[in-house]
Order: structure tokens, then C-alpha cells, then sequence
């Protein structure tokens, strides 16, 4: 039975032309769902295969329709005609499959290849195919762009011509690498220290690899090369390694901080300025390095600046592992992502701690020059008139009997000035204006001398312990004034311990590099350290101990003036004193005075003389009236010849008047021509004349030139009795002659 869809209406032969039979064939194969174009792109062998058997069945089925419906219109008599006629239009059918499949193969072989091609220049990475002679067969766009070789200049060219690999500076062996490849099929694997040397003499970084082509018979025909572009990525990676190593080595002390203000990272320089390791601090809060100096207002400042995404900077006090506080010169500054929302805080460091108190010890410095200045003009004023009270306070002791009722109220006057002296000498101690007489010793010795002494200067109550270094160095300086200092110090132990306790006194020697001590050049240092178990001192009373009049015992036990004689002392010494101290803990003092090389050698104690008068001229020179008065009239009753003067002026007329004097006895601080001057110039004159100075006070700008450490000999110093006034004088005219 005939398929209805394949009836063809029955014409005569006159009315079917060559379209309608086309026409009638497209009918068949529409009515079939079948299409003559169909895609040749992605086919596979089996698709492919299924395509030409319906491209043929269709090809067939539509000449078959327009075979029939012609031969339908033929004689039934003419078989043989209608046998070719079957014959022709099947061999025309099959050429025109074979067109047709021609032209669909072609079609979707140019869309393969455009599609193959288009994926070739998309890919990001560098492709260089070469041959089994190492020779270039293709390249893309990146790769032309990566070697600087366009592609119709590199094709045939060795690779090593167009892709020049190099590592640590020295060349790939490429027929090495070629030879793996084509030989043994192994691939080849390029790390990030490869570059490349491009056709512009640029050497870029690149990564990747290289494998071997191999054809659908398993022979290998080629070999493809991947490589990417990873210099900025490199350079990248070297920024952020040196700015990591920067801060790793930073001085200042770097953290950072989340929003939430949990530590993620802090250096080696914060880890030394907070006492805490880099894993101690990492995942806790920021909180744990704040001290009880600043108040939450303080804090509050700092948080709503950074919230406004503005840099906060300033003064920061964090509190150390230890419980000490180091002073921070500071700024947190907001760290935000790309899209500008903060991330992170990163705070910077600078520790001042050090030079703050470099500072304060300057301040400290300029302090005690300033009031030593004033103390010395008073002790200098004061000392004039202790002379003159101290020589008639003496002079009439000698005229009345000891039993003489009189006789107790001239000693107590004479108590009440050399108390008063005591104060002058502390006065003068630490505006640096006496003359220490220093002299080369082991302080051992100084403390073992005093060290019964000592005991019985503190409470009973209170224990003292020596630990003295046996190999201790020697150094210069005036064991009265040494042993003044440290009985002091051990005074103070004392009162700070009421309820008892223990004050070591401890000798080391230690040596010093640049800058550990503000004072002092680096060198060996003989310390001394006087330390005690006492109720100690907050950092505001330890800001201000060695200030003169500075107490803080009560009214009538102290006058302040102890510690700063010491601190005015160790630093004429050329030493320094340093103060540590923690309350309900205890204090320590620590004096450093530099070792000598020189040998301790004991002093010969002179005998008294038994005469101290005698008949030579002496010119007394001395501004002071009063002054003047006594020493000449003391002088002149045993028996001295005395030739007086004012000042340095007149005291030049009167020896050019006299010619010749035995000796010279004058005042250094004195108007027009201070005393040293004068000496000069009586020198010249008579260049062996001994010269006793006499002084309450020595001026900076009288000592100029003078190094009054050699002043011990020929200096007698105010307030002095009658008594000492002799014994000077008797002996710097005997050591002359």
C-alpha cells in the first residue's frame, strides 16, 4: 500500500519540469524530518558515520520520489526504458551526495578550524610548538608577545633562536631538553627561577612545562612548550619578602591588629620594648600591653580618631613583661582592603624610654648647676663670716680660764660654728666649688675603714652585710668625701627600714660600652652598690631625690641635702650615681667612679709641728676686711712679719714696694684680680715664693684653668680657726725652704 505522504499526483509528462521534481524530493525529505546540511563541527567517528548513512538514505529516498513520479507517467511497455532511466537517476543521485557531503565536510572542517584557532589566542599562557628537529611550527599571540618574534619571522628558526631559556644566569641546555622530549617522550618541568631572554633584551620570569606531541599512531612528531609570565608576580613576591624582612628588622616596634583589636603579628624590635614573644601576643587582645598611666578618656581619643580613619599619633606608655613601663613615641594607622573598608591596624613604635631619661638627666644636670651656683655664692658669703666668727670665737677661748663660766658659752659658740660650717661644706659639695683632695685608693679599703663606723650609725634593728670584690681596680678620689657619700646612703637605708630589715653594701667592677650611662665614657668602672629591703620609692620621689633641699622625712630629720651632696661629688669624682627603686621592695644606689691603673699607696701622716710661729714676711691678700684683720693678727702674734692688701692690685704695689716676701697667703675669689691670677704674676716676680690659697667657695671662672684636684697641698679652706691657719702656713714655708 502506498504511504499517502508519498503520493505524487499523476500529470502528464508535458507539465513536470526539473524544479518540480526538486521540489517533489524536497517534499519527501521535509516530510521525513530530514535535512540535507547537517553540522560536521565536534563529530565524532560514530556520529560521523550515522551522518553519511542518513545523508545517503535521504539522498536516495529523495531521488526515488522524483524517479517515481516521473516513470509513472512512462508506458508500462517500456521496461527497459524505465530501467535506464532508474539507472541514470540513481548515479545522478550518488554524484549529488557526493557534492554534498564534499561541502558540509569542507564547512565544518573551516569552523573546526576557526574554533581551534580562536581557543589557541584565548589561551593565557605562552604556546610554542616545534618539530622533531627543535624547529619553530607554531606560536600565539602570547608567545609572540612573551619572545618579541612575530610568527611568520619565527617559524623554521631553532627554538633556542626564539625562546632563549635561562636559569641562575646560565642557559638551558635546549638539545638536552629537546632530546628528552622527542627521544624518550619524558616531560620537561621549568621552576620559578627560569627567564627568558626575548628578542627586546628583557628577561622575564616564566613558569611551566614542556610535553611531547604524539600523533593518533603513537609516534612522537613534535613538542609543545607552555610557559607563563610570572614577573610581576615575582617581583611582587620580592616587594613583599624585602618589606617583611624591613619590618622583621625594623628598630621600631610594629604591630598589627584586627578590628577587633585582636594582635595577629608584632616584630622582633616589640617583642624586645613589650618582654613578650611573638606567640605569647598573637590572638590576644591589645589591651594586655596598657598601663594604669592613661585613664579611658585617653583611650577613647585614640579609638574614635582611628574610627574616622584618620592616623593616631603620640605619646604611648606600655607596660612591659616585667612590670616596668617603657615610653613609646607612637602612631596607629587604619589599613583598609581595596574596596577601602578597614581591615587591620598597624601601630609603629619608637622607644624613647632611653632617651627621655638622657633627657631628664640633663634637665637633672642644668638643675643642679643652676642651684649649685646660688648654694656656692651663699656658702661662699657664709664661709667669710664663719671665718671671722670660728678665728674670735678662738681668740677668746685662749684669754680666759677653762673654768671660767664664760668659758662653756664660748664652746658652744664655737660649736654652733663649726656645725654651721658642716652646712657651708655640704653646700659647696655638690655645687661642684671645693677642692676635693683625691688620692688614688681601693674602695675596699675606704669602706672596711668606716664599716664599724657604719654599724653604729644604724638601728640597731637593721643588719649590715659587705660583699667587696677582691679584685676590685683602684680609683682617685677623696676618701673623706667618699666615705661622707656612702655613710649618707647607709643613713637613708636605715630610716627607710623602721621596722628593721638588711642594707648590703657591694663592690664589682664593671665595664661600660657607649651610651649605657648618659655621664660617662665607656671604660672600666669600680661600682659601688648600697641597697636595702626598705619601703622603697614611687617613680614620682625617685624623680626627684639627688634635688637639693628635696626631703622627704619630716621637719627637723632632714635638710635634703644629703643625696645631692653625693650626686654633686660622684659627678666630681667623674663618676655617676644611678637610683633603682620599687615600692615595698626596696632601693639600690649605684655609684660608678673609673678605675686607674696606679697602686694604692698609704699616706705618711705628717707629725705636727711643735712650733708654729716664726719671723718671716708673709703678704696676706684679702678683700674681706674682717678677714683680713684676723689672719694678720693672728699671724703677727707669733711672731710673723704681715704685709697687707685689699685685692690683687694692691697686693702687686706692695711686693714691688717690698722687693722680696718669704711666702704669700691670699684669697682666690677676689674683685679685679682673682687670686690665681695674682700668683702668676707675683711668680714671675719671684718664681720660688710659696703661696698658700685660702677660699670659701672656687669659681668656675677661677679654676678656669686650674685643676683644683692638685689644690690640696697649697689650699686652705674656709672657715678655718687660728689654730689651722698656723699649721698651714708653718708648713708651706717649711716645704719651701
Amino acid at each position: 500500500m502506498t504511504d499517502p505522504s508519498l503520493d505524487v499526483p499523476k500529470q502528464s509528462l508535458s507539465e513536470y519540469h526539473i524544479d518540480n521534481l526538486k521540489n517533489a524530493g524536497d517534499g519527501q525529505l521535509h516530510a521525513m524530518h530530514l535535512q540535507p546540511s547537517r553540522g560536521w563541527l565536534l563529530v565524532g567517528g560514530v556520529a560521523a558515520a550515522a551522518w553519511l548513512l542518513d545523508s545517503v538514505a535521504a539522498t536516495m529516498l529523495w531521488s526515488s520520489s522524483i524517479v517515481d513520479a516521473f516513470l509513472l507517467q512512462l508506458p508500462a511497455t517500456a521496461v527497459y526504458t524505465r530501467l535506464a532511466i532508474l539507472l541514470l537517476a540513481t548515479t545522478a543521485a550518488l554524484f549529488l551526495f557526493r557534492s554534498l557531503a564534499a561541502s558540509q565536510l569542507d564547512r565544518a572542517l573551516q569552523r573546526s578550524s576557526k574554533w581551534f584557532s580562536t581557543t589557541l589566542k584565548s589561551i593565557g599562557a605562552a604556546l610554542i610548538a616545534v618539530d622533531k628537529r627543535g624547529r619553530v611550527i607554531f606560536m600565539n599571540p602570547v608567545a609572540q608577545t612573551l619572545t618579541g618574534w612575530r610568527l611568520e619571522h619565527a617559524i623554521d628558526q631553532p627554538l633556542a633562536n626564539v625562546c632563549r631559556l635561562m636559569r641562575h644566569g646560565k642557559d638551558w641546555d635546549h638539545a638536552a631538553v629537546l632530546q628528552r622530549l622527542i627521544r624518550e617522550g619524558t616531560p620537561v618541568t621549568f621552576d620559578s627561577d627560569t627567564r627568558l631572554q626575548n628578542a627586546n633584551g628583557s628577561e622575564p620570569n616564566v613558569t611551566g612545562n614542556a610535553n611531547p606531541i604524539i600523533d593518533s599512531e603513537g609516534e612522537i612528531i613534535g613538542s609543545v612548550f607552555a610557559l607563563h609570565d610570572i614577573t610581576a608576580a615575582k617581583e611582587a613576591e620580592q616587594t613583599r619578602i624585602r618589606l617583611a624582612t624591613v619590618v622583621d628588622q625594623a628598630d621600631d616596634a610594629i604591630l598589627i591588629a584586627n578590628t577587633e583589636g585582636i594582635v595577629e603579628y608584632v616584630n622582633p624590635s616589640f617583642e624586645k620594648v613589650s618582654g613578650f614573644t611573638n606567640d605569647e601576643v598573637v590572638g590576644t587582645h591589645v589591651n594586655r600591653f596598657r598601663s594604669d598611666v592613661h585613664d579611658e578618656q585617653f583611650f577613647e581619643v585614640v579609638g574614635q580618631t582611628l574610627k574616622l580613619d584618620r592616623v593616631w599619633r603620640g605619646h604611648l606608655i606600655l607596660q612591659h613583661s616585667d612590670g616596668t613601663r617603657r615610653q613609646l613615641q607612637s602612631s596607629i594607622t587604619p589599613i583598609a582592603d581595596v574596596d577601602g573598608n578597614t581591615v587591620d591596624y598597624v601601630s609603629i613604635n619608637h622607644d624613647i624610654t632611653h632617651e627621655l631619661e638622657l633627657q631628664q638627666q640633663l634637665v637633672q644636670s642644668q638643675k643642679m648647676e643652676a642651684v649649685g651656683r646660688l648654694a656656692g655664692g651663699i656658702a661662699h658669703d657664709f664661709n667669710n663670716i664663719l671665718t671671722v666668727i670660728k678665728g674670735y670665737v678662738a681668740l677668746i677661748a685662749g684669754t680666759i680660764d677653762k673654768e671660767d663660766k664664760v668659758s662653756r658659752f664660748v664652746n658652744e659658740l664655737a660649736k654652733a660654728s663649726d656645725s654651721a660650717a658642716m652646712l657651708t661644706q655640704q653646700l659647696l659639695a655638690f655645687s661642684r666649688k671645693d677642692a676635693l683632695q683625691a688620692t688614688v685608693t681601693n674602695l675596699n679599703t675606704t669602706i672596711n675603714d668606716m664599716s664599724k663606723m657604719l654599724r653604729r650609725l644604724i638601728a640597731a634593728n637593721v643588719e649590715l652585710n659587705l660583699v667587696l670584690d677582691d679584685d676590685l681596680g683602684c680609683v682617685r678620689v677623696d676618701c673623706g668625701q667618699l666615705g661622707q657619700a656612702i655613710m649618707n646612703l647607709v643613713v637613708n637605708a636605715s630610716d627607710a627600714m623602721p621596722d628593721g630589715g638588711k642594707v648590703d653594701i657591694r663592690t664589682l667592677t664593671t665595664s661600660l660600652g657607649t651610651g649605657e650611662i648618659a655621664n660617662l665614657e665607656p671604660g672600666s668602672y669600680a661600682r659601688i652598690d648600697v641597697s636595702d629591703n626598705g619601703f622603697g620609692m614611687d617613680e614620682a620621689t625617685l624623680q626627684r631625690i639627688f634635688e637639693p633641699f628635696f626631703t622627704t622625712k619630716q621637719i627637723g630629720k632632714g635638710t635634703g641635702l644629703g643625696l645631692a651632696m653625693v650626686y654633686s661629688f660622684v659627678h666630681q669624682m667623674g663618676g655617676d650615681i644611678e637610683a633603682h627603686s620599687t615600692p615595698q621592695k626596696g632601693t639600690r644606689f649605684s655609684i660608678y667612679l673609673p678605675t686607674v691603673d696606679e697602686i694604692e699607696v698609704a699616706a705618711k701622716k705628717r707629725p705636727l709641728e711643735n712650733i708654729i710661729g716664726g719671723h718671716e714676711t708673709i703678704l696676706v691678700v684679702e678683700d674681706d676686711p674682717q678677714i683680713l684683720d684676723l689672719t694678720s693678727g693672728v699671724l703677727e702674734s707669733r711672731g710673723y712679719t704681715v704685709l697687707r692688701a685689699c685685692d690683687g692690685k694692691e697686693a702687686l704695689d706692695t711686693f714691688d714696694k717690698a722687693g722680696r716676701v718669704d711666702m704669700m697667703l691670699t684669697d682666690i675669689v677676689m674683685p679685679h684680680l682673682n687670686g690665681f691670677k695674682l700668683a702668676d704674676q707675683i711668680s714671675k716676680r719671684q718664681p720660688e715664693l710659696p703661696i698658700l690659697f685660702m677660699s670659701g667657695r672656687i669659681d668656675d671662672d677661677s679654676c678656669r684653668d686650674r685643676d683644683i684636684s692638685t689644690l690640696a697641698d697649697s689650699l686652705l679652706q674656709k672657715p678655718f680657726a687660728p689654730s689651722k691657719l698656723l699649721q698651714r702656713v708653718r708648713m708651706t714655708l717649711d716645704r719651701a725652704s
